[in-house]
């Protein structure tokens, strides 16, 4: 008959990239059962939420820097709902590639550190040099590498156009791509995108932050397209 033994794992641990507490059953030496127990991290955001509707778009994104911008893409289609106000579908757009570049950028993240935790030091290294390319692509497109503050209620704070649009192909990714992944390949791209990262994120910074529910684009669509706001965004279902 298998011998049975329960141990504790964490709170800290060398491979938790947050703390938490594990009760681990074992049959022998083999894992059969695990008791979570979470909350080594209370930081009073419920609390915090309740002060300023308008703060929590940024809010939310500081309840993980991996996955801030679905954080923050969650709360604002939660608002959008209660208002009544649709994004326009360039604005849906731009928040699907945030979102997947963010994915990429999480993903590659962890799988290093599992690698990193197995011992496979230099397969950790390979998938934070791939990571690299996609986090100077959300750094480009949004001016930050970890928080983006793009979303904001009916759309986003930030368009892609044409101008951003050849920064993001001059990028060292698509240089890679085109010269298939050659060493040294796309450099002159990657030079020129990390001159052009701090201009447009100063040139994000110094657009307006928001918009009052009230104003009306001149047009009367309720649309604007960031050409002066910053922002893309949608009008009022109601």
């Amino acid at each position: 008959m298998a011998r049975t033994s329960t141990i504790p794992f964490g709170p800290q641990h060398p491979s938790f990239l947050e703390p938490l507490h594990l009760k681990l059953e074992l049959e022998e030496e083999r894992v059969v059962g695990v008791d979570l127990s979470l909350g080594y991290n209370h930081r009073g955001m419920e609390y915090a939420l309740e002060q300023d509707w308008k703060k929590n778009f940024f809010l939310c994104e500081r309840v993980c820097g991996i996955c801030s911008f679905h954080h923050s893409t969650t709360y604002s289609q939660a608002m959008e709902t209660i208002t009544g106000l649709q994004p326009t579908e360039r604005a849906l757009l731009i928040r699907t590639i945030m979102l997947e570049l963010q994915r990429i950028t999480s993903h590659t993240l962890t799988l290093g550190h599992i690698a990193e935790s197995l011992g496979y030091e230099n397969l950790f290294m390979h998938f934070f040099r791939e990571r690299e390319e996609f986090m100077r692509l959300v750094n480009l497109i949004s001016g930050n590498r970890v928080h983006y503050s793009m979303n904001w209620l009916g759309g986003v704070r930030r368009d892609i156009g044409p101008e951003l649009a050849r920064q993001v192909e001059g990028n060292e990714l698509a240089g890679r791509s085109e010269a298939g992944h050659r060493p040294g390949a796309g450099q002159a791209g990657r030079r020129q995108a990390g001159r052009d990262a701090p201009q447009a994120a100063d040139a994000g910074r110094r657009r307006p932050q928001g918009f009052h529910l009230e104003e009306e684009d001149e047009g009367g669509g309720g649309a604007d397209q960031a050409s002066g706001h910053g922002l893309v965004r949608g009008r009022s279902s109601g």
